[in-house]
């Protein structure tokens, strides 16, 4: 069977083929570039672990999931709600223009402002202060996120525009990885080769955009700016939210319990985080899809959601209990026997993308293509709190694998609390 066929069988059963037709192709290039940005570490990650240690593995780690905060402070919610002003606005040119230089002004002051923290940070506390090349470096990642629009691409359903461009930069960069970081000290190159590859592809998606799409830079007045920050407030604290409670963990086990635990711990999840990468692009792709349902009827977009939940919620808990059996054999196949700690780790983690799928599906996707801005950020305020507390209850009576019990647990309860908020209001997605 033909890859571009794949998605069809499912997606025609929860929609209509010409729309199946369409949404299966922006979900191949989607799996594509997340399935790049997941998968294609997974190529290097043996090598990496190896060559870096646990140590220095886990300092490369650490900074990433730092700059995850900052990616987050710059995304400030526009890869949904940009990608949903595009996709409504897709055939008028002149206000796509406006909605794009607008978030792309408020996201590159953001990065600027953002770069200016992490420097102080850097110099101020001891323990960045040690590594702060690794750190300084990585920023980059942030900087090539702010040039890569894929929130616009994905809101003209055009994902398959970018797909060669990140195959060829991220497929040039893994071949430069092994050239170029060959012992414990090269944490540095590591970390400056994965920031080229985002800043890279960035530029050349800009590119596309402007010469491919006719999509001009308009200075953006005061007006446009406010609406797009007011538009973005509610996912962006909701980002921050989940962020404290996912994110955080690597950091948390870093200098709470020990860089190895950090390290063991960073092993199991680029694995749970390449698994999830082949899920993820489900519902990015159907995303604005499902608020042009929610446009046309209520009733429509939650049979729509309903469908979605028993065919992908079915799939991701197969994948997710395969990689839970077998993580021995992962763990020991892909990071090597020196993170024999991580075993346990991924067996709690593997159930993890079947959760964020379910969460997606249920609150991304059922809050706010119903307008539930108010519940959808207030669900993730409250669950990040919760979070954070069981973050270190966890952690204390279980360790490392205890980070990750804590993981499932929050995203499960996200679930719940979803659930309840919607039947508060008359809605049931499970009837």
């Amino acid at each position: 069977m033909r890859l571009s066929k794949l998605p069809l069988p499912y997606l025609k059963k929860i929609m209509k083929s010409d729309d199946a037709a369409g949404l299966a192709s922006n979900f191949i290039s989607l799996t594509v570039v997340q399935g790049l940005n997941y998968i294609l570490p997974l190529i290097t990650v043996p090598y990496i672990t190896r060559v870096l240690g646990v140590t220095n593995f886990a300092t490369v780690n650490i900074a990433v999931a730092i700059m995850t905060y900052f990616s987050i402070f710059t995304d400030y919610g526009f890869n949904l709600s940009a990608t949903r002003d595009i996709s409504i606005n897709r055939d008028d040119k002149e206000k796509v223009s406006a909605i794009f230089s607008s978030v792309m002004v408020i996201k590159t002051v953001l990065s600027l402002i953002g770069f200016i923290v992490l420097t102080a940070m850097v110099f101020r506390i001891e323990a960045l202060r040690v590594d702060y090349q690794v750190y300084l470096i990585t920023y980059g990642i942030v900087f090539g996120n702010v040039l890569f629009p894929i929130w616009y691409f994905q809101g003209i359903e055009k994902m398959k525009y970018v797909t060669p461009i990140n195959i060829i930069c991220r497929g040039i960069i893994t071949i430069l990885i092994f050239i170029l970081v060959k012992n414990r000290d090269d944490a540095v190159i590591y970390a400056g080769l994965n920031s080229l590859s985002s800043i890279v592809i960035g530029l050349i998606s800009l590119g596309f955009v402007f010469l491919k799409f006719k999509v001009r830079f308009r200075k953006p007045d005061l007006q446009n700016i406010k609406t797009q920050i007011v538009e973005g407030w509610y996912v962006f604290i909701s980002s921050v939210s989940m962020a404290i409670y996912t994110s955080s963990t690597t950091i948390i086990l870093g200098f709470v319990v020990s860089k190895e635990a950090a390290g063991y711990y960073a092993g199991a999840d680029k694995i749970r985080v390449a698994v999830q990468g082949l899920i993820v692009p489900l519902f990015q792709t159907v995303y604005p899809y499902v608020n042009k349902l929610a446009k046309e009827s209520t009733a429509k977009v939650l049979r729509f959601i309903r469908k979605e939940l028993i065919i992908f919620g079915t799939a991701g808990f197969v994948i997710s209990l395969i990689v839970s059996i077998k993580s021995d054999f992962i763990v020991t196949m892909f990071i090597g026997k020196e993170y024999a700690n991580s075993i346990e780790v991924l067996k709690a983690l593997a159930f993890a993308p079947f959760l964020v799928l379910v969460g997606n599906i249920v609150t991304v996707q059922g809050l706010l293509s119903l307008g539930l801005k108010k519940e959808y950020s207030r669900i993730y305020m409250i669950t990040s709190i919760i979070g954070i507390i069981a973050m270190f209850l966890f952690i204390k009576l279980f360790n490392t694998v205890g980070a990750a019990y804590a993981v499932l647990s929050i995203e499960a309860l996200m679930v719940a609390f979803t659930l309840y908020y919607l039947k508060k209001k008359g809605i049931s997605l499970l009837k």
